[in-house]
């Protein structure tokens, strides 16, 4: 449906360094994956051989990029604990191949805490292990990103300073995009009111402001939906839209304005 509606994939650190590198007339779109699920990544046995389960998040994303490479598979999935995907055994040739097959892993807390309940120092603590895990696993990989846990987020000014970045024992972490459980589509990443520290995400689901209800929404609306011009070093702003830009995520890049 994505696909057919006209929009591309892009990695959560393409939206974060504004890389919109889409075919013009395309619409960008992250896909994030919570929770570390068998379900998202699977192993099974077929014919003798382990191979990457076809009806999983990773084989079903594959198989849809190989009948249409221009929709791409990149895709983010957002870990938590010492054992994501449920499968110990395949667990770090999983984190690897994600890594060298073009998807990314990023950080959803490491006991699943909600945050929102926790000062800085177990905030700090938490973000701390699971960014180090990760680090352990895949030596040079870097998290950019953290969903948070039930989409709990701190009022304490301190605690969410240390949501976006923070050390534990040594180790620091830095998270660039914090993502909320939803419930709308995000802003560009050039603009001004974009919250890195809170972005939006809409639900896979039938619900009322799931998916199907954004993509209808668009449909309707599409003066509303963010279109590419198919050139990733410019950006095309309608000249009434100037004041909403921010110029530091634009940065060496060229600017179009149209009326």
């Amino acid at each position: 449906m994505l696909y057919e509606k006209g929009y591309r994939l892009i990695s959560v650190s393409d939206y974060i360094d504004g890389n919109i590198d889409v075919g013009a007339g395309m619409t960008p779109v992250v896909v994030t994956f919570d929770d570390g699920t068998l379900s998202n990544f699977n192993i099974i046995e077929e014919n003798g051989e382990f191979v990457i389960d076809p009806d999983c998040a990773v084989g079903i994303i594959n198989a849809f990029a190989e009948e249409h490479p221009d929709f791409g598979r990149t895709s983010a999935f957002c870990l938590f604990g010492t054992n994501p995907f449920r499968q110990g055994e395949y667990l770090e040739y999983k984190l690897k191949y994600l890594v060298d097959n073009g998807f990314e892993i990023e950080s959803h807390s490491y006991g699943h805490e909600n945050l929102s309940e926790l000062g800085p120092e177990a905030i700090m603590k938490s973000l701390g292990k699971i960014d180090r895990f990760i680090e352990e696993k895949v030596p040079g990989y870097r998290i950019r990103a953290l969903a948070l846990p039930y989409g709990g987020r701190p009022k304490d000014d301190q605690a969410r300073a240390a949501i976006a970045q923070g050390r534990f024992e040594g180790n620091e972490y830095r998270n660039e995009a914090v993502f909320a459980v939803g419930w709308q589509p995000e802003r560009s990443p050039i603009d001004m009111k974009t919250d890195f520290q809170y972005l939006n995400r809409v639900h896979a689901s039938n619900e009322k402001f799931g998916i199907r209800y954004w993509l209808e929404d668009f449909d309707n609306h599409p003066e509303k939906r963010f279109v590419s011009d198919g050139d990733a070093e410019t950006f095309t702003v309608n000249e009434k839209d100037l004041a909403s830009l921010s110029y530091e995520k634009v940065g060496d890049r060229a600017i179009r304005v149209i009326k």
